[in-house]
């Protein structure tokens, strides 16, 4: 079962988001999530098996100058044990309803060109590839 997240399920997201390398402190996380969870424009969306939270996934509706408005899907991660269940995409088809849901046509999402197996998902679920590029940061 796919839900809305609460902050009660800060201690399993944080854990997922482990599993895909992320070292934030745990207190990052938690204001973040409630942030988000205060956000309309934005869902974090959390995938259930027997009471247990398994996988989330983050959208925001998402505008720009150059484009239409769309979905954006921010984040997204299965427990390491369960891939390959089709439990991502039960996920990733309640990110696309969300979307759908509040108009918007088109949902994009990014993913690290070393994770091969997430490309190859996104692929079987119907993603194309539009453009690769780079992205930058700077402290401030």
């Amino acid at each position: 079962m796919v839900r809305q997240a609460t902050l009660d399920d800060a201690e399993a997201i944080i854990d997922l988001t482990r599993q895909l390398g992320y070292q934030l402190p745990d207190q990052q996380i938690l204001a973040n999530l409630e942030e988000m969870l205060n956000d309309d424009r934005r869902v974090v969306l959390v995938l259930v098996i027997e009471s247990q939270v398994v996988g989330w996934c983050t959208v925001v509706a998402d505008i720009a100058i150059t484009e239409p408005p769309y979905a954006l899907l921010s984040g997204m991660v299965v427990d390491e044990a369960l891939r390959g269940n089709g439990l991502g995409r039960e996920l990733l088809m309640a990110a696309e309803a969300w979307a759908r849901d509040r108009g918007l046509a088109r949902i994009r999402l990014r993913t690290n060109l070393v994770r091969a197996g997430a490309q190859a998902f996104y692929e079987r679920g119907g993603y194309e590839t539009v453009k690769e590029q780079r992205v930058y940061t700077k402290a401030l």
